[in-house]
């Protein structure tokens, strides 16, 4: 076994993590002529995210080790990167315990945290995606919404005290937002982060947020067999104003998410941030262009009947019959 450092990316969820692991599967080549290989698990070999369900559900993992044990065997790079989101909210001690911590020279632990208003937003419309109907208020209150990930210093405290307890470990925390990623860009960032000369590096813009129209057009629809998928070559269209963030939550909302959890993040910013005024800067997304509610609809009819089929097509055109 070369591989001297090991590389393990957290999440947070909704922070680019599927782009950056479809850059790290889809350049292993790329990554390897610098030193670095790619640990993923499953059919689709994406991530980690079988690992991670796992232990959230106190599953046995000696499977993912042994397998990990054998590929580690053959690795000819100094570097090892392995990512799921689902890591974040999971305690690092059994994160870590099948990775075996004392055999490597160096661990590195990157995660990226946003706007925890953002935050929200982006899994409630992973929801509807998902085919769940209810509102975005019914999601703020309902037991599924992630309040608890979203208390990011909580977490980060734990990998923070994990750290200091293993010598040759270090935290790094980036701020998933515009105008502090690199290039705009995580898959650079993540590399700049570790301070390889991968910064050229762009990952591509995969689960991207569909703007507040289209998810309400989707609480409009019968069941869809796959709507995420169709979500998907929507939001690839290009049309004007089809995507979105910051556009679900009214601005009462939004304040009182952020007055939730601004003691923390606070805390959170003196300890990891000191030199920054404020964690989180504001909000400086251009306004979102008006999208045409008509197209919009025509091109979800039109999506659905050349993925799903003209019967399909015919429920979701009745569904939306006030839109066109």
């Amino acid at each position: 076994m070369l591989a001297k450092h090991l590389i393990v990316h957290i999440g947070w969820p909704k922070t680019g993590s599927t782009a950056l692991q479809s850059l790290c599967k889809n350049k292993t080549k790329k990554l390897a002529n610098h030193g670095f290989a790619y640990f993923a698990v499953g059919q689709t070999g994406l991530s980690c995210g079988e690992v991670s369900y796992a232990l959230e559900k106190d599953q046995d993992v000696d499977t993912f080790a042994h397998d990990f044990d054998r590929w580690l065997e053959s690795c000819k790079q100094h570097s090892v990167i392995i990512s799921s989101e689902g890591f974040a909210g999971l305690a690092p001690e059994r994160v870590m315990s099948w990775l075996q911590p004392k055999r490597w020279q160096k661990i590195s632990i990157v995660a990226y945290i946003r706007p925890q208003a953002e935050y929200l937003e982006g899994w409630y419309k992973q929801y509807i995606k998902w085919g769940s109907k209810f509102s975005s208020k019914a999601f703020l209150k309902a037991p599924i919404t992630p309040w608890d990930k979203a208390d990011y210093l909580k977490h980060l405290l734990e990998w923070e005290e994990w750290c200091k307890n293993q010598s040759n470990s270090a935290l790094r925390i980036r701020i998933f937002q515009p105008t502090e990623l690199l290039n705009d860009n995580i898959g650079s960032d993540f590399f700049n982060a570790l301070d390889a000369d991968l910064r050229k590096l762009q990952s591509p813009n995969l689960n991207v947020s569909p703007c507040k129209e289209l998810i309400d057009l989707y609480l409009q629809l019968p069941k869809i067999d796959r709507l995420q998928q169709i979500n998907r070559a929507l939001v690839a269209s290009g049309l004007e104003g089809i995507v979105g963030t910051g556009d679900i939550f009214p601005d009462h909302i939004v304040q009182g998410i952020e007055d939730r959890f601004a003691s923390s993040n606070e805390e959170l910013r003196k300890r990891f941030f000191p030199n920054r005024d404020v964690l989180f800067a504001p909000n400086l997304n251009k306004p979102k262009k008006a999208v045409d509610i008509e197209a919009l609809a025509s091109l979800l009819i039109d999506t659905v009947a050349e993925m799903r089929g003209p019967q399909a097509a015919e429920m979701v055109k009745a569904a939306l019959k006030p839109h066109i």
